[in-house]
């Protein structure tokens, strides 16, 4: 279980614009748990939290730049923030490979390039990067093991010369061992078959020539499989004794049995495979379940009681993958209950799976029905998955159930269920009780009472989602946040800042106005507004759109990059729409 601490931040102030919901065309989204004040609009600021999704602050023009230093920089930036979940644009893709494809010399610099545009995961790449790479030896033997994952042909004569190279690095060995046994052909089994006897090879080595005979020549590979029963091939017997030989790394004998087993069905190869689920390595089961669910999907079946719960997170997983590709009622009823999984990758992969199954129109009430179980579920984290679930699936029906999960003694179950109302509410009652929390809320915080950190990530989904439908009722307490008090919490007020600017849209307000216009100026001496506050008031005028506003804000000095100068940007352009708009009324 994460710390209250760590999981509140990826619920935080950043992470993804939540996303539409399709019922129709493609499989449901799953929405992001999100404050909307700085991610609407999709301006991506950078505020340097856990969860951002930042901007670039460069352009595609920087790659034309004869200062490899100043490129080397900009490279830099840009894979800091695809790690932080930014989607580089197509343009500088494509600057990056012109300047690939161009010849470059400096070979830092050359190598930065070629990572940048491995990390688009492009095949139609691959021809580029693999005559990059072929004079920087580390280059390319990540190109070639990328080559490899896309089933390129372009590495396999390398793959060849290097398995019968003496000096052959174990790096360098393992890749070429996979890619034969990716890519290769019969002509390539008498290699794959030296490199799986000898006991001197990495074990790793061992184990990717297994896959590779087990799929180009199924009759070696069972021949190769009566040698390691009868423990003439040097590694350990099936009753763990080791084989008398020379000296090298003893391998897991059920790992190695299901690798060379593969999908080669036959009643001893299940068997064989039926028999490593009960006495193999935690690894060896996982493969073992795996080639398992693609030889047989009945005999998988058969072993679900006892794979199921199985303590080896791997093993779960490939539960998941098998009942996500067999879907009946009987499997949307299992991947309802690993929502309660205590891994998180486990459970939010039966999430995702459940949203996928709901695109099917006749599958979709049972995977409703089994959300609708899980969140009146006794685990908090099971409860959370069905909050995020059925918001993405657009259940308005469980409205009050969010209502009452507003109380839910965990952090994360009631910031997720602000949120999800903040997406769905649509009834009197529950927007009722959204403005009698809002109130209660705030009149504690203006009180001097300071309330734990998610407690305002509460009310800031609340805020936004009663700005949004602009609820009169709400506005009073919303409005009492607009003027700085650092003592009311940075996401309510954030919410407020954001939601005030919604409702004044096409409404001017010019004392609003101008606390907002204090608020941005008020970015220097002690005690001075913080850059998100200053950030989500700028946006606020842009939703004001008030002519009024536009000389403050084009007066207002901060640089060319930076978020408050992208807030900046956006909200000139939206008073400027609306100028236009006002100039095309007048008589």
């Amino acid at each position: 279980m994460h710390s209250t601490t760590t999981r509140m931040t990826v619920l935080g102030i950043a992470l993804a614009m939540v996303l539409g919901i399709s019922h129709t065309s493609r499989a449901v989204d799953t929405l992001k748990v999100s404050l909307l004040s700085v991610h609407e609009p999709e301006l991506n600021p950078d505020w340097g939290l856990e969860g951002s999704s930042p901007s670039l602050q460069y352009t595609p023009a920087r790659f034309k730049s004869k200062d490899n230093e100043s490129v080397l920089v900009a490279l830099e930036a840009c894979q800091r923030a695809r790690l932080r979940g930014f989607v580089v644009p197509d343009e500088w893709i494509v600057a990056c490979r012109e300047r690939l494809a161009a010849g470059e010399s400096f070979p830092r610099l050359r190598g930065e390039l070629a990572h940048f545009l491995l990390t688009t995961n492009n095949p139609m790449d691959a021809e580029l990067l693999w005559k990059v790479a072929q004079d920087d030896v580390s280059l390319k033997l990540t190109v070639e093991e990328r080559l490899i994952e896309w089933k390129s042909p372009l590495a396999l004569e390398s793959c060849r010369s290097c398995v019968k190279e003496s000096s052959a690095t174990k790096e360098s060995l393992l890749i070429a061992a996979k890619g034969l046994a990716a890519l290769g052909d019969a002509s390539d089994v008498s290699a794959l078959e030296t490199l799986f006897r000898d006991r001197r090879y990495p074990l790793g080595v061992r184990y990717a020539a297994a896959q590779g005979i087990s799929r180009i020549d199924s009759k070696k590979a069972l021949e190769l499989l009566d040698e390691i029963e009868a423990g003439k091939i040097y590694g350990a017997t099936k009753n763990d004794k080791e084989a008398k030989a020379e000296s090298g790394p003893v391998w897991d004998y059920w790992l190695a049995t299901a690798y060379l087993i593969g999908t080669n069905e036959t009643d001893r190869t299940r068997s064989l495979l039926i028999e490593a689920l009960q006495k193999g390595s935690d690894v060896a089961r996982a493969i073992a379940l795996n080639r398992l669910g693609q030889m047989s999907a009945e005999e998988f079946k058969k072993q679900l009681d006892s794979v199921r719960n199985d303590p080896e997170i791997n093993v779960r997983l490939e539960v998941l993958s098998f009942l996500s590709s067999h879907v009946d009622e009987s499997a949307i009823i299992l991947l309802g209950e690993y929502l309660g999984d205590d891994q998180p990758r486990v459970r939010e992969k039966a999430r995702n799976e459940l949203l996928k199954i709901a695109d099917n129109a006749e599958l979709r009430p049972i995977v409703e029905r089994e959300v609708s179980k899980a969140l009146k579920g006794e685990k908090w984290w099971q409860v959370e998955q069905a909050l995020i679930a059925a918001t993405s699936l657009g259940m308005k029906d469980e409205e009050m159930q969010f209502v009452a999960l507003l109380n839910h003694s965990q952090p994360e179950v009631y910031v997720t269920a602000a949120w999800a109302l903040r997406v769905l509410a649509h009834s009197p009652e529950g927007i009722a009780k959204m403005v009698e929390l809002v109130k209660s809320e705030t009149d504690r915080f203006f009180g001097g009472e300071l309330a734990d950190e998610p407690v305002y990530h509460r009310v800031g989904h609340l805020i936004e989602g009663l700005s949004m439908r602009k609820v009169p009722e709400a506005r009073a307490s919303i409005q009492r946040y607009v003027k700085k008090n650092q003592a009311v919490g940075m996401a309510s007020r954030m919410g407020a800042l954001w939601g005030i600017g919604k409702y004044l849209e096409g409404k001017p307000d010019q004392k609003l106005a101008d606390d907002y216009i204090f608020i941005i100026y008020d970015k220097m001496g002690f005690g001075a507004e913080f850059g998100v506050m200053r950030y989500c008031a700028m946006i606020g005028l842009g939703n004001m759109a008030d002519p009024y506003t536009k000389q403050k804000i084009v007066e207002l000095e901060e640089g060319d990059v930076s978020p408050m100068a992208s807030a900046k940007k956006w909200a000139l352009e939206r008073i400027e729409k609306r100028e236009k708009e006002l100039a095309a009324e007048k008589p």
